[in-house]
């Protein structure tokens, strides 16, 4: 007879759910989550520029326009350095040009891949845990849709969380593309670089990580969330009810970033986008 084994008493089967809920927090599973997200997003502001309508998520150009201003601060200190070295590249300007640029979707790349490697994550997957993420995703939208709902009742007009500039959103389809990169580019630029920097200086400054470091963190990228959708360009009137209910919005989203990871961040805030879209 076939000797029993032991550990199965002091080591239990590992839970489908507790393994769900930490493979879904992976860097890698969200970069391959919200991939066709991405692709619809530079897919369609490409498609969109080819015939003159010149739009792209505020979060994306924001970011590409940081880039920008750190390459060319590059060269010119290394022009101060080694001048035969400091001729701007050809290829670099186009690379880093204008929002949906490729530069920003190379960062967000790199930031999550780089996440995946210091976290010492498996560089593996499990293709199942893919619609069990959009699932809980569209769970997690349904609080916002909610919320949005009572603030329209209280007489907003427009309580949108998608931060665009250009022209504005006519038609559904447009409206659907930049839905899908405002919910990955906003929470990467809002959330994870963030709020990621404003503990990193917490830290720096030796500051204990409690209680109050944790809500001081959450309502400073909340308020900025929220004061960047009225930003000159951003085509958003400000009212004290929009600006309510994002901050409100900054705030859940902040929470389920730190608690359920970058993906489903992302995930509920594009599936809210939508809902609101459709």
């Amino acid at each position: 007879m076939r000797r029993l084994n032991a550990d199965i008493f002091t080591q239990p089967p590992r839970s489908p759910y507790v393994g769900y809920i930490e493979d879904s927090a992976q860097p890698l599973m969200a970069l391959i989550f919200l991939s066709p997200v991405l692709l619809v997003y530079h897919l369609g502001v490409w498609l969109l520029s080819r015939e003159e309508l010149h739009l792209a998520n505020g979060a994306d150009l924001a970011l590409a326009k940081m880039l920008n201003s750190f390459y060319f601060a590059g060269v010119w200190a290394l022009r101060e350095i080694a001048p035969a070295w400091a001729e701007p590249s050809g290829w670099a300007i186009t690379f880093l040009r204008g929002g949906s640029s490729l530069a920003t979707l190379s960062l967000l790349a790199a930031v999550l891949l780089l996440q995946q490697h210091l976290a010492g994550g498996r560089w593996r997957w499990r293709w199942r845990t893919l619609p069990l993420m959009l699932a809980e995703s569209v769970v997690w939208a349904l609080p916002l849709w909610l919320l949005e709902g009572l603030v329209k009742f209280l007489g907003a007009a427009d309580a949108s969380l998608t931060i665009a500039t250009g022209e504005r959103l006519s038609a559904p389809s447009v409206a659907l593309i930049m839905a899908a990169g405002a919910g990955v580019y906003e929470e990467f630029l809002f959330r994870l670089l963030l709020m990621s920097l404003l503990f990193g200086i917490a830290r720096a400054l030796d500051l204990r990580r409690g209680n109050a470091v944790y809500m001081a963190v959450m309502l400073a990228q909340a308020l900025v969330f929220a004061g960047f959708h009225y930003l000159p360009g951003m085509d958003a009137p400000f009212s004290a009810e929009t600006f309510t209910f994002r901050a409100l919005a900054g705030l859940y989203l902040g929470y389920l970033y730190l608690e359920r990871g970058f993906a489903l961040a992302a995930g509920g805030h594009v599936v809210y986008d939508v809902l609101i879209t459709i």
